[in-house]
Parts: C-alpha cells; structure tokens; sequence
C-alpha cells in the first residue's frame, strides 16, 4: 500500500472531554485575545468564578474575587502582573496599580 501525502490547509474542530483547567485557561485566552467563544464549559464554581474575574478585569475594578479557586488565582497572577498591576492574593485578588 503506498499513500501520497501533499500540503493542504488544515480545517475542522476537535471535541475534547471537559476539562475544568482547560476551561479557564481558554477563557483567559480568550479574553486576552479580544474575546471569541469557548464551548463546551462544564458548570462549575470555578468557571463561573473564572467568567466573573475576567469581567471584573475587563471593567478595570481593583479587587477581582477568585471563589477559592486555586487554579484561576494561578492563573490570573500572572495575567494581572502582565497588566502591570501588583498583586495581594488571598481567596480574592487584590490589584494594585504600579
């Protein structure tokens, strides 16, 4: 069997089983690169959390509350800090400006 394989673009989707880590990940990606939808989130605490912080962000408040999720508080340190804002973590974000 011989099989011929020339250049092409590439197109489709991939459906990947949720993921909670994914799932905010893509959202900060998304919401850094000027929006886009990410689909399909599971529902939990933590995405929603995740959605209201980014929102909270975006309207430039100084304190973005993390619900206690450790993975977004991860996250959203580094993405604050790139902002050039300070940070206090604690079960919230504090952000201060430099």
């Amino acid at each position: 069997m011989q099989v011929k394989i020339t250049p092409s673009p590439l197109a489709g989707t991939v459906q990947l089983p949720p993921s909670k880590s994914f799932a905010i990940r893509a959202l900060i990606c998304s919401a850094l690169a000027g929006g886009g939808s990410v689909a399909p989130l599971g529902t939990s605490a933590d995405i929603a959390a995740t959605v209201q912080a980014l929102a909270d962000l975006a309207a430039g408040r100084d304190e973005i509350f993390c619900n206690e999720s450790g993975s977004l508080v991860r996250f959203l340190i580094p993405v604050a800090a790139a902002l050039g804002k300070s940070v206090q973590e604690c079960s919230y974000i504090v952000l201060y400006r430099y």
